[in-house]
């Protein structure tokens, strides 16, 4: 049965029974993959087999998770379930990870949850939106418009255009990444206990100068603002973001060797971080970046209404 409902069908789905299909599959996940990660916990082979593929497993939730969220969201829309197809199976396995046997404390609790969200929002999203699109191609009435207001807010309004902040972001990647390499091992700043490659990791800069942080931090959202201000979506934000901030940390953590575990263990966590201020400060820049728009708008719209009176 259809809801009828624009929102509520972006975000729940379009049939009460296929989205009550959705969320028994969600459940049926979470349920096999806390028994997988009882099992491996018990027997120990979890910790040593994630460290040495670490890389595979990010990449096993990213097509696995983001293809299951992507059938959904064509099958049926929805964008919470599409989250909540991903949140299942990550929570499941992590809650062993986190929570003792036979005790649950709130600080050892709220963290598989808190990864669990993030991966939900993160995955969900992009499988949700690579579902949709078929739904939303241009056609001869709508040109190169896309249709769905979710989609247009995730990925803008033209997906062409959307494509090529894309490849900005590419070669943002391969221009930090590069910076960061010919000047290692570190090139420090004027600002004492500042390095080059920490203006890429801005809680860095914050520890160490709270002034310099702050303005690392606008930055980063400023250059969000941008693709915003001009009409894209959130994703492209927070892509343009990613771009240079993975690029550098890529090239940080492996070469510099965060870890002991090599260097797939350390590409992960460079990704992990990357991916977590992206979204951060994506998020804070697209929503600055369309509050600015719309005053622009706003006011121009003003000034032609004065123009006319007069």
């Amino acid at each position: 049965m259809s809801r009828g409902s624009i929102l509520t069908d972006a975000l729940l789905g379009r049939d009460d029974a296929r989205a009550g299909i959705a969320f028994s599959v969600g459940i049926a996940l979470f349920l096999v993959f806390f028994l997988m990660s009882t099992i491996g916990e018990s027997q120990r082979w979890m910790e040593g087999w994630f460290g040495r593929f670490s890389i595979f497993v990010v990449l096993g939730v990213l097509i696995v998770g983001g293809g299951i969220a992507a059938g959904n969201a064509y099958w049926n829309d929805g964008l919470v379930l599409s989250w909540f197809l991903v949140f299942g199976p990550v929570f499941g396995w992590l809650w062993n990870w986190f929570v003792q046997e036979g005790t649950v404390f709130f600080h050892e609790a709220i963290v598989p949850v808190l990864w669990a969200v993030f991966t939900a929002f993160v995955v969900g999203t992009i499988g949700y939106v690579i579902g949709r699109i078929p739904h939303g191609l241009p056609s001869r009435d709508t040109g190169a418009e896309s249709t769905g207001w979710l989609l247009r807010v995730l990925v803008g309004k033209n997906p062409m255009r959307s494509a090529r902040w894309g490849l900005l972001a590419g070669v943002l990647f391969v221009i930090a990444g590069g910076l960061i390499y010919v000047t290692r091992p570190y090139l420090s700043l004027p600002v004492e206990g500042v390095d080059l490659v920490e203006l890429f990791f801005p809680p860095g800069v914050l520890a160490a100068n709270t002034l310099l942080g702050v303005l690392t931090i606008f930055a980063w959202m400023g250059l969000a603002m941008w693709p915003a201000y001009r009409n894209a979506g959130l994703f492209v934000s927070c892509g343009l973001v990613f771009g240079p901030i993975s690029g550098a940390l890529l090239i940080d953590f492996v070469v510099g060797g965060l870890s002991s575990s090599g260097p797939l263990v350390d590409a992960t966590f460079a990704l992990l971080a990357a991916l977590i201020l992206a979204v951060i400060l994506g998020t804070g820049g697209f929503i600055l970046g369309i509050g600015f728009r719309r005053i622009m708008i706003w006011r121009g719209n003003n000034r032609r209404e004065q123009d006319v009176s007069v």
